[in-house]
């Protein structure tokens, strides 16, 4: 285009009157569609788009549309302050600054400043606008967006008196905690805080928790509010049923998540991409990428096209050879691969600790015509730095900065000294034993690598034999913390015949040996105060214990097809006793209910939830217990109930007096016992004492 190849040349003019000279020296006539479209293709140099905007103001061919363009491309680049005199400017020239001010409130909480988007919704009036209901809510919609959910609520709770509290502003708060952070805890409170003050939950409040508790993978209170809404008499919507097929397929329940997708049809409701993806994404995180491939040809029957979204579900869970085939694939049907295509394949592939097919997926973005940008380079660079390639992360860094982009601080400390892995130092030290099996080699030709240390030593570079006594002092200062960590690994190193360190390294082992004898002794001796503190507990536990831990179904656990009825008539419970279920987690589950659930197999009203597999339960009442399996298990045999029955009453005096003359001498014969039992102990603890030399 003509004009914006002036308005960069006319950029570089010293003053503004010489750029304004020269666009019209261009012969370009202006006009409102001109200049709208201009500043929508310079949105992101604000300056050319700004000098856009001028010239079109002084032929007159700014309108209120180019206007508020122009304040949202300000407010994108956080140039507040000329953004406000564009709309002062709008108010002298009697134009509407609705809008305008809405985009500066949008722009604020984007930028993550909630008090002056607040403040640009108070002063409203000032350009004669009184700030009414809609932008309230549009003021709590935006900072809930952009996270500022808090302020949003506050907001809310302090205007209560000019805008009163309805079940719009709670949802709007809700759908912030559920949908934005996913936080569970505080999506409850607001709940708790409608019932409150009186507000009762519509469809869009339940439609937002179900979609919080899916997101969590809590099965049992996504269908439980679901079952509650439906009651209420709301019907339940797509984005509903999109939340119930997720996590009915995160948590194994693939047949009844189809189930759920024939009961979108039967009710009328059009199963569309997001409703499918829903259940490929989990599918394709467990690795079950069988049933992946099948809903996606179940979809493509029904003209429901695969998104870009479906692809990257895909690109998460395949091998790396399989990747190519998926991205051809996104190129034929027109989704890309885009931008954000190879951000999560770069990041997999990193996390994966696979810095090799980073570096392929690197090389083929140029064949799809993918231009990598700043936020490439730095997941590049920083992935490499982590994975130990310092020297093709300085590479990629030098790369980065010809291409035009500034230097980052954080970056550049990276590549200076290399990156330990905080969670897991011993699998960091297994992997650079690896690499000293090529620095043995370096070592016998006369060479040695430079030596960094960063809690361990990491590898780099070959360094000439000559320069070895130079930067000996650091190394020196440095072995003995590395022998600590790795001594065997040291040893090697030492042993590879490199003469002018032998002499100062026999040193360090000297210290270290004599360190690691005084830590197996201190060792030895925890070693033994523990296992008599572990004695003595098991003696007086088996002495104060009398609960009964009753498993469900002994060795066969808690699975279907068993009589558990008849488990539970050989046993006797107590209050006090537990009772506890052992299965698999991921295919089973536990429910208290009442006896209409228990008869009817249904887990409405249940009163208790368990889902670990191995779950211990108190039987803390004398009464009935009723305990069935969900996900449709109960009519398959997995229900129990037990009668729980008081602690029997201690025996009265008489009875005692009475007993006493029969049981002491099984009294005594126990006492001997015991004495026997804890002099072996001792005699036991003792002879490890003293038979391992350590007094």
């Amino acid at each position: 285009m003509g004009l914006l190849q002036s308005l960069k040349k006319a950029a570089h003019f010293p003053s503004e009157a010489e750029a304004m000279a020269s666009l019209d020296e261009s012969g370009i006539r202006a006009n409102q569609n001109l200049v709208y479209s201009v500043i929508w293709e310079l949105r992101e140099e604000w300056r050319l788009a700004f000098l856009a905007f001028k010239w079109g103001d002084k032929w007159g061919c700014v309108d209120e549309k180019a206007c508020e363009l122009m304040v949202w491309v300000l407010g994108n680049h956080r140039k507040f302050n000329t953004a406000w005199i564009l709309i002062r400017d709008l108010h002298r020239s009697l134009m509407s600054t609705r809008k305008a001010m809405l985009i500066m409130i949008d722009r604020y909480a984007a930028a993550n400043v909630p008090g002056k988007a607040i403040y640009a919704f108070r002063i409203m009036d000032k350009f004669r606008m009184t700030p009414d209901e809609e932008a309230f809510y549009f003021l709590l919609n935006v900072l809930c967006k952009n996270g500022n959910i808090e302020e949003a609520e506050e907001f809310m709770l302090v205007n209560k008196k000019f805008f009163p509290l309805e079940v719009e502003g709670f949802n709007i708060i809700l759908n912030g905690w559920c949908n934005i952070c996913v936080d569970i805890f505080e999506a409850k409170r607001i709940w708790r805080e409608m019932s409150k003050y009186c507000i009762d939950p519509d469809a869009t409040t339940y439609t937002h928790m179900i979609s919080c508790f899916s997101k969590v993978g809590n099965l049992f209170d996504s269908l439980r509010l679901y079952d509650g809404m439906k009651k209420r008499g709301w019907v339940p919507g797509i984005e509903v049923y999109n939340s119930l097929v997720y996590v009915l397929t995160r948590e194994n329940c693939l047949k009844e998540a189809l189930k759920i997708l024939d009961k979108m049809k039967e009710t009328g409701l059009q199963r569309d991409s997001a409703t499918y993806n829903s259940m490929i994404r989990p599918l394709c995180e467990a690795k079950k990428l069988e049933d992946a491939r099948s809903l996606m040809a179940a979809m493509i029957e029904e003209n429901v096209s695969p998104t870009i979204e479906t692809y990257h579900a895909f690109l998460q869970g395949i091998v790396f050879e399989e990747t190519f085939e998926v991205l051809d694939r996104m190129k034929i049907a027109g989704l890309g691969p885009t931008e954000d295509t190879f951000l999560l394949l770069l990041a997999k592939f990193f996390k994966l600790e696979q810095p090799e097919n980073a570096l392929k997926i690197w090389v083929e973005m140029k064949q799809y015509e993918v231009a990598s940008n700043l936020t490439h380079y730095t997941v590049m660079v920083e992935g490499l730095a982590r994975c130990g390639l310092l020297t093709k992360a300085r590479e990629y860094y030098a790369e980065m900065r010809s291409n035009g982009y500034s230097d980052d601080p954080k970056i550049q400390k990276m590549l200076k000294v290399p990156v330990q892995d905080k969670n897991d130092k011993r699998k960091k030290l297994g992997g650079q034993f690896k690499r000293n099996q090529h620095i043995l080699e370096d070592f016998s030709k006369g060479g040695r690598r430079e030596i960094f240390l960063h809690g361990e030593f990491v590898f780099d570079k070959c360094i000439g034999y000559k320069t070895s006594e130079v930067l000996f002092p650091t190394f020196n200062s440095s072995f003995h913390t590395y022998v600590e960590g790795s001594f065997d690994e040291a040893q090697i190193l030492c042993m590879t015949g490199f003469d002018p360190w032998r002499s100062k390294i026999s040193s360090t082992f000297s210290y270290v040996k004599e360190k690691k004898v005084a830590e197996n002794q201190t060792s030895h001796c925890e070693m033994v105060s523990r296992l008599i503190f572990f004695c003595f507990c098991i003696l007086f536990s088996a002495i104060a214990t009398t609960a009964t831990d009753h498993i469900v179904g002994a060795n066969k656990g808690w699975n279907p097809g068993i009589n558990y009825t008849h488990w539970a008539n050989n046993h006797t419970f107590y209050v006090g006793d537990l009772i506890s279920f052992r299965y698999q987690k991921t295919q089973y589950n536990v429910f208290e209910v009442n006896q209409t659930g228990y008869d009817n197999c249904t887990t409405e009203g249940a009163v208790g939830n368990w889902t670990s597999g191995k779950d211990f339960i108190p039987l803390n009442k004398a009464k009935r217990y009723y305990f069935i399996g969900g996900n449709g298990q109960c009519f398959n045999g997995m229900k129990v109930t037990i009668l729980v029955h008081p602690l029997p009453t201690p025996p009265t005096s008489a009875t005692m007096a009475a007993d006493v003359k029969s049981s002491d001498s099984a009294a005594s014969l126990v006492f001997h016992k015991g004495l026997v039992g804890l002099r072996a102990l001792v005699l036991a603890v003792a002879s490890i004492w003293f038979g391992s030399g350590w007094i």
